[in-house]
């Protein structure tokens, strides 16, 4: 069998067979197993933490922790059988499975990059289906002349964009003061990515004083909105090649709808999840309408991701509506600590039952709080009725007359 990158010019011989190095699939198949190991404890840690509570915790978390242990398992199986053997007119990958594709059958390439696994790039084919694979090491030059004559996706929407950009009337009336307006407007929002990037770090670390925080996530979404309308067809909230306009929503749109969905399942505790959790996707698929509205050109898969994106921002905000703004007299009930447990920022306790938990359940409480509580001390829960009607509890010192 040829060697990496060996070329040899025999009729159906390959050009060249690539796979890992023997140290290197070592590594891989280790950091896999590892990966799938850390996935199916941190789904178990899950399961046992939140217990009786968990099925909110799992709706949300359980897929990303089932799509983790299916990437590690993965890659165990693509470093211990993986290769590609290239011949003048198709290729064999092998990886999850195998794989043979004819170079007539090739349309372009995309997201060709160099990684620490390797050079990789996805080929789609003219039926519309694509096809990933590696060299398992470094882009040399037998499988560089392969690809060569094949168009990339990425180049050709580069210069799609770029044509867009200058063809588009708003940006000026000659092709200089196009090209000159769209270089100070991209300037322009190029310098949002630092106070978006700030503002992250100030929701996920420490996101106090808390009301102005989640105040300001949930402001700059709507900010976005009011950008992309008044910019007169200059910009989008989200990127499309074909719109002719520059892309906002990176910088004041996903990262603070994400932070609020977060942020929301960390910070409240609700009797009910479900009814909050539709008011939400009822007021996102009403922002979606209003943001195709403004965009004019929202294609289908555009419009999922708003929809997904609007409902996170609706849920923490109704959320944070209904608890930070509630002034409503709570009920107080006493319960005793069963267990304790903490992972990460979170400090729970699992009590005994109460009111509206008849089977007991886990509450959080903070830092402070934890390691001055013991297994069978006191603890108070306290039941707010909820300022949009969705009662909600927290869990803290007795008072002294209880």
């Amino acid at each position: 069998m040829p060697g990496r990158g060996s070329i040899v010019v025999l009729g159906g011989m390959p050009l060249a067979t690539y796979r890992f190095s023997p140290w290197k699939k070592v590594g891989f198949v280790g950091l896999g197993t590892i990966f799938t190991l850390a996935a199916v404890a941190g789904l178990a840690w899950m399961a046992w933490a939140f217990k009786p509570d968990m099925w909110p915790a799992m709706a949300v978390f359980g897929p990303i922790a089932i799509a983790a242990i299916a990437l590690g398992v993965s890659v165990v199986i693509s470093a211990s059988r993986g290769n590609l053997v290239l011949y003048s007119d198709y290729l064999v990958y092998t990886g999850l499975r195998r794989r043979t594709v004819w170079r007539k059958d090739i349309a372009r390439t995309r997201r060709a990059q160099e990684g620490f696994a390797g050079f990789s790039v996805i080929l789609d084919l003219k039926s519309g289906r694509k096809v990933h694979i590696s060299a398992f090491g470094p882009l040399d030059d037998v499988l560089t002349y392969w690809l060569d004559e094949f168009p990339n996706a990425e180049w050709d929407a580069q210069v799609r964009r770029e044509d867009r950009l200058l063809a588009n009337p708003v940006w000026g009336t000659t092709p200089e003061e196009r090209e000159r307006n769209i270089n100070r407007d991209a300037a322009r929002l190029n310098w949002l990515y630092w106070p978006g990037w700030a503002l992250m770090i100030w929701a996920f670390a420490f996101p106090r004083p808390y009301e102005i925080c989640l105040s300001v996530l949930l402001l700059l979404p709507v900010v976005a909105l009011i950008l992309v309308m008044a910019s007169r067809g200059r910009w989008s909230l989200l990127e499309d090649v074909d719109s002719g306009r520059l892309e906002v929503g990176s910088r004041l749109f996903f990262l603070p709808c994400g932070a609020l969905a977060l942020r929301a399942f960390l910070d409240h505790q609700l009797i009910d999840w479900i009814t909050p959790l539709i008011y939400a996707v009822g007021v996102g698929a009403l922002l979606t309408a209003l943001t195709g509205l403004i965009e004019r050109r929202l294609p289908m898969t555009a419009a999922i991701v708003l929809l997904l994106l609007w409902t996170g921002y609706a849920w923490g905000g109704v959320l944070f509506v209904d608890t930070t703004f509630d002034t409503a007299y709570y009920e107080a009930t006493q319960v005793r600590i069963l267990d304790k447990s903490q992972g990460g920022h979170d400090h729970s306790l699992t009590v005994t039952a109460w009111g509206k938990k008849p089977d007991g359940n886990s509450v959080n409480v903070s830092g402070q709080l934890y390691y001055k509580l013991h297994k069978g001390d006191p603890i108070c829960i306290y039941l707010h009725p909820g300022r949009l009607g969705w009662p909600w509890y927290e869990a803290g010192r007795c008072p002294v007359n209880p």
